[in-house]
């Protein structure tokens, strides 16, 4: 492995990596037409304006404009998932939050303890309880800022000593454990008295989810009283009207207009809906129909109308509402208005009409009491599970979300307005997976959601055509949650799926033929997923196990496979699936059975793979990441010191085999050593879950698909490589930029103007990007540095770029332009303001210079610019366009100058006359002759004439209103604009409105050469015998 240390010398690394990746920074492309999970709300009561969203997976938000727009402000903690809120009553900038999503379903992230921010957010300090994972309920105390009860409902996966109920009163400098009953019980709910807030009621729950079984309900589950701040609690029981047990989750509303009124959701063998009238004391059941839970582990919120206690909400799949104190729900809101599965309900308690709700596709406003509701289209909190491409120009992205379908999207957009959501189009329903289109196809693909529901589609005719295989004879399928695909990269027709089996299809779905036996370990104690629940039977593919995960065929060789299974196995084949080795006892130091979430085939080598393995399921956090480079016979556990959450997926830079990235529960990982050490993407991007990874073959950009942040690009990452591996290493080391097309910029598909409410996604920056990198002499940089662009044969300079330099990685854009036209735009609004006319495609040359003399570096690389796909017209026709405009920018150019000439002569006169009147008011001799007033005469006829010349070429200062002028400048400007705005070569029209001008020019460049050769030596003359400077004089 000579071969990538020697790379690795040349790579950026350490802090030099760092700054590389603030170059870089990624851009969010979105979408957010399609939002997602909302696990908590907090609003301002009488504050329209200000909402706290806090998402599953994607952070924390704000608004101040009522949801115009959001600012994430939770970006740089080791943690994207927000829990709980709470805003302190008397000052709504003291905010606490409680990290880690209490609603436990088998995606849900894990959260890092207690946070509270004194300044409304901007800044935050970590309180502890970092192992605590969810967090569900924060309670503040309205006497004290710096007391509140929080609870903690702990691990979902393993035991943990953090649960229970927690309290502080110095602002979480300390907590102290109120109520604890063991380590798999944890508080699902806390309410407080509106009287009295150390009058409390809490709900204990004891769940486990395991890999395969979630079981929710035990001995630890019940409802708790306390009155006096949570020193001493009393267990409620049958004798108080509560279900007997066992009991499971238990969710609770406290009526602030009657606080004597209190409501209990109970998960029970049979679920029902309590009521107390007495202040939580004692409890009656006002609901025992079988909908009143559904799905209690993932729905148990109820909400109380602050100011009409009969008035109760309970969110589930759909968001219900009583008027009669519980004992009958109707819709509040329908299935198809907003999104489904509702988490989370905020009311206004100083109007009940205004209410805010929360759920798995974002958030939703309603000022009517919910009678109608408006959808936040502008939070771009998309939780993927995969990422993939294809090859149009500019690339789409594909990809599967969490509950929110499996979608179609831009890279990048050619027309104004940047990334839009109508730019999305949505290819299949329900919860969205491995999305992939056919090799070649913009319209045609793959989608899938829960359970191996597999389907082709086309998005141009809108068919979804099922495609799952059926299993032989009697045989049951298995298939995950998230299944493994895989397209042929040798057979466009071609692709796997895995069940327990791989399946194999190579006319798109029609057929399908088994080519391995299970490749599972096919446990019968890990296939109880039929029974998963607990007191709630929840069967839903989530438990699924025993199956297969991550099918990755090798680009290099037609027939070598790798397949990972839930249950830790893992597998190779060399001849398609005749013959296979399993691998997973050489995966020393991880756990037996640890789920392998992702297999990366070695693209530079037959014999290397990346496995990852994520332990996180089994109580294990740690990120797990094995390589082999012999084709599995020894596998290499690398070091991800630093890195934090378990791992999700790897990806590996296609040209540059030291160049790593990783996606974990804490973010995107970058190695430039071949994974020998780790830096963070910190700076220009989010901590989120980071699920898949994607280089683009041809772009050589790196897609990202966060699960609750959207899709991310980071354009050109060819800088991170190993940077002039094959060249000399220099002070300035130009990085080969990748080609850049000149486009036309058309139209928006909608309203261009549509106000700040939308999401626009960030778009590529039009032209060519130009990376380099600068070192630092010894005394630091002197001046400025210059990009230049020059022709392909290297004699012109065709654009000139100043730059103030920075040590390490630079980058600019040019945009495609040569140098201006010699003309103030300002005083011709119809001359484009971007530079001269543009250059036709072809070879260029990047220089990039520092420093001056013997101090002088510099480096330079090819630019290749590509001309747009979609225009008709041929090279040669740009050619006589761009011709054409350099006519023109001469013509702007003389008259430019010309301009310049008259408006110093201007000032000339204007400094003469005021020195001349000055003359004459001070003589004080009446003997003594005036001043001669031929100068006045002749200063006057000079300055007629220049304004008569000027008012031909240019228009006044000071001209208002709207007109059309017939200037030169203007009439100039106007066949520019027609010129530049079509493709092709300049019309007759065009040309004979140019050849007209050129005569009108001509005459004034001669009109003003005329007028400063023959005028203005004489009127120099008698300035001078006046005694006053020469025109011109620097002394003036």
């Amino acid at each position: 492995m000579l071969l990538p240390v020697l790379l690795s010398l040349c790579l950026p690394t350490g802090g030099d990596l760092v700054q590389s990746l603030e170059v870089l920074a990624p851009r969010a492309i979105g979408p957010a037409g399609m939002s997602g999970r909302v696990a908590s709300l907090a609003g301002v009561p009488g504050d329209p304006l200000t909402v706290w969203v806090g998402a599953a997976t994607g952070g924390l938000w704000q608004t101040t404009n009522g949801g115009l727009s959001w600012q994430a402000r939770f970006e740089d903690q080791e943690s994207s998932s927000i829990g709980s809120i709470a805003l302190w009553p008397t000052d709504p900038d003291v905010i606490w939050i409680g990290t880690g999503e209490g609603n436990p379903r088998n995606s849900s992230s894990v959260g890092t303890g207690m946070y509270r921010s004194l300044d409304g957010g901007n800044t935050w300090r970590h309180l502890g309880l970092e192992l605590s994972e969810k967090i569900h309920r924060i309670l503040l105390d309205p006497r004290d800022r710096d007391s509140a009860w929080v609870a903690v409902l702990g691990p979902t996966w393993s035991d943990g000593e953090q649960r229970g109920v927690y309290h502080t009163s110095d602002g979480g400098e300390s907590w102290q454990r109120q109520l604890f009953f063991d380590a798999r019980t944890g508080c699902s709910d806390l309410a407080a008295d509106p009287r009295n807030p150390e009058h409390m009621l809490a709900g204990m729950w004891s769940h486990r989810r395991s890999p395969d079984f979630f079981e929710s309900g035990g001995e630890g589950s019940g409802l708790f009283t306390t009155h006096d701040g949570g020193l001493t609690w009393r267990e409620l029981g049958v004798d108080d009207g509560l279900p007997e047990a066992p009991m499971g989750r238990i969710g609770l509303a406290w009526s602030r207009s009657h606080p004597n009124t209190v409501y209990a959701l109970v998960e029970a063998e049979t679920p029902v809906l309590l009521r107390s009238d007495d202040g939580g004391n004692s409890f009656r059941t006002v609901n025992s129909k079988p909908d009143v839970a559904p799905r209690p582990f993932y729905f148990c919120d109820i909400r109380v109308d602050p100011k009409d206690p009969e008035r109760v909400y309970s969110l589930h799949t759909i968001a219900t509402v009583s008027t009669n104190g519980g004992a009958d729900f109707e819709t509040l809101i329908p299935y198809n208005l907003i999104h489904p599965d509702h988490h989370a309900l905020w009311i206004d308690p100083t109007n009940p009409q205004r209410m805010i709700n929360g759920n798995d596709g974002g958030i939703a406003f309603t000022h009517d009491r919910g009678k109608s509701w408006r959808f936040a289209r502008n939070l771009p909190l998309a939780q993927y599970y995969h990422i993939a491409v294809d090859m149009a120009v500019p690339f789409n992205v594909y990809g599967g979300m969490q509950d929110n379908g499996s979608w179609q999207g831009p890279s990048a957009v050619w027309e104004n307005g940047g990334i839009r959501n109508h730019h999305w189009t949505e290819v299949g329903f329900g919860d969205g997976f491995g999305c992939v289109p056919l090799p070649g196809s913009t319209t045609r693909g793959y989608g899938m959601s829960q359970g191996g529901s597999l389907y082709r589609w086309d998005s141009d005719t809108g068919e979804r055509c099922a495609i799952r295989p059926d299993g032989p004879d009697d045989t049951r399928l298995r298939f995950a949650w998230n299944a493994g695909i895989a397209v042929d990269p040798f057979e466009p027709n071609a692709l796997w799926y895995g069940s327990q089996f791989v399946h194999r299809s190579t006319d798109l779905g029609r057929t399908w033929q088994i080519i391995s036996p299970d490749l599972t370990s096919n446990d019968p104690r890990w296939q109880r997923q039929a029974e998963s629940g607990g007191l709630s039977r929840d069967v839903t593919a989530a438990e699924n196990h025993c199956t297969i995960l991550a099918i990755a065929p090798s680009d290099l060789e037609a027939g070598l496979l790798w397949v990972g299974t839930d249950d830790g196995r893992l597998w190779r084949t060399q001849d398609g699936g005749q013959e296979w080795t399993s691998l997973e006892e050489r995966l020393e130091g991880v756990a037996p059975n640890t789920w392998i979430s992702h297999v990366e085939a070695g693209k530079h080598s037959v014999d290397t793979a990346w496995v990852v393995l994520d332990g996180h399921r089994r109580g294990d956090r740690v990120p797990h990441l094995y390589v082999t480079h012999d084709g599995g016979e020894n596998f290499e556990r690398l070091a991800l010191e630093g890195v934090v959450g378990h791992a999700h997926t790897l990806e590996e830079d296609p040209i540059d085999p030291n160049l790593l990235f990783l996606g974990t529960e804490g973010g995107l990982w970058v190695s430039s050593n071949r994974g020998a050490a780790w830096t963070k993407w910190g700076k220009g991007f989010p901590t989120v879950p980071v699920r898949s990874l994607v280089v683009h073959p041809r772009d050589h950009d790196l897609v990202i698909g966060t699960h609750g942040r959207a899709a991310w690009i980071v354009d050109d990452i060819r800088p991170l490589r190993a940077a002039g591996a094959d060249r000399e290493n220099g002070p300035v080391q130009v990085v080969q930029p990748p080609p850049a097309i000149a486009y036309q910029v058309k139209q928006t598909g909608e309203s261009r103007f549509p106000g700040s409410e939308e999401f626009r996604g960030k778009n590529r920056s039009r032209g060519a990007l130009i990376s380099f990198r600068l070192t630092e002499p010894e005394g630091g940089f002197e001046g400025k540095g210059t990009l230049d662009i020059l022709d392909g044969a290297e004699a012109q300079v065709l654009m000139r770029i100043k730059f103030d330099p920075t040590p390490g990685l630079n980058r600019l854009t040019w945009n495609l332009r040569s140098h201006g036209l010699g003309v103030d735009a300002d005083k011709t609004p119809l001359l484009e303001r971007s530079g001269g006319p543009a250059v036709v495609p072809g070879l260029f040359h990047v220089r990039v210079r520092m420093g001056a003399g013997e101090a002088e570096a510099e480096d330079s690389q090819p630019l290749q610019v590509l001309p747009d796909p979609r225009a008709r017209a041929s090279l040669a026709d740009l050619s006589q366009k761009r011709a054409l405009l350099l006519r023109l920018g001469g013509m702007f150019a003389e008259l430019k100058a010309a301009v310049t000439h008259l408006e110093r002569a201007q000032a000339d006169i204007t400094w003469v006359r005021d020195r001349h009147t000055s003359l004459e008011v001070t003589a004080t001799d009446p003997t003594e002759d005036a001043p001669d007033s031929e100068l006045t005469t002749q200063l006057e006829g000079l300055e007629g004439s220049i304004k008569d010349l000027l008012d031909q070429v240019q228009e006044p200062e000071g001209q208002r209103g709207i007109h059309e002028s017939e200037r030169l400048f203007d009439r100039l400007g106007r066949i520019q604009w027609y010129v530049s705005s079509h493709h092709g070569a300049p019309r007759p029209a065009e040309e004979a409105s140019l050849a007209k001008l050129t005569g009108e020019v001509s005459g004034v460049i001669d009109q003003v050469n005329q007028l400063l050769a023959d005028k203005l030596p004489g009127i120099r003359q008698l300035a001078r015998e006046e005694g006053l400077l020469p025109f011109g004089h620097p002394d003036k």
